[in-house]
């Protein structure tokens, strides 16, 4: 008797663990979307939203996490307050989780002669993607770009004493009309997938804003 209540219990967990596998929806990087720019802004107000698909459909509850490099996170700006070098968040029913990131600079795998990643987005622990970071504020108010070795932050009071400072400023509206205008190829000013085609009205729409009202925040 005692024999077969131990058979019988085993069963019922190889059933129970059985009925686990075949119901889990585990992300998959092929069917999921992730975008490859991640727009992070001054103020933190544009949202970057990943929809994470597994087998089943959306994956309800995933553990999403950005990561930002070695490389790319001593680069980038970040406001006081913002978590980094990782930021965190878990997908609703719909399978998509969002993050508004406040900083400010561009930093792109291609446009860096090592050839480094910049951010991993990973699911439940498995890799969906390796984005680039864009921003309305992509350079300072020299006009010198966040990666390059010359970058110096602006600063409150403007004599390099003062808190530093991302801004979006006049040197960043000179950066971004050139790309605009012209309908170039210009990643750092492409705030609509695809990320690695030709400027267009749907990013002049989504810049200007942020120009206008000169998004800034401390910088840490």
């Amino acid at each position: 008797m005692a024999r077969f209540f131990r058979m019988s219990l085993l069963l019922a967990l190889v059933g129970v663990f059985a009925a686990t596998a075949a119901v889990a929806n585990i992300p998959d990087p092929n069917l999921s979307d992730v975008p490859d720019m991640i727009t992070i802004t001054p103020d933190g107000s544009f949202a970057y939203t990943v929809t994470i698909i597994g087998a089943q459909g959306p994956v309800n509850g995933a553990n999403v996490e950005i990561r930002l490099t070695g490389f790319a996170d001593p680069v980038a700006a970040w406001c006081l307050g913002q978590a980094h070098p990782s930021m965190f968040g878990t997908t609703d029913a719909n399978g998509q989780a969002s993050f508004n990131i406040a900083g400010g600079g561009c930093v792109r795998n291609a446009a860096n002669s090592l050839g480094e990643v910049v951010s991993q987005v990973f699911a439940d622990g498995i890799e969906m993607a390796q984005p680039d970071i864009n921003s309305p504020d992509v350079v300072n108010a020299s006009g010198v770009l966040y990666t390059d070795a010359t970058f110096v932050f602006d600063d409150t009071n403007g004599d390099g004493t003062g808190t530093p400072v991302a801004r979006v400023g006049l040197s960043d509206a000179v950066f971004h009309t050139g790309p605009i205008a012209n309908g170039l190829v210009e990643p750092c000013t492409n705030f609509t997938a695809p990320f690695n085609d030709v400027v267009a009205l749907g990013d002049a729409v989504i810049v200007t804003p942020f120009i206008v009202f000169g998004a800034s925040c401390d910088a840490q």
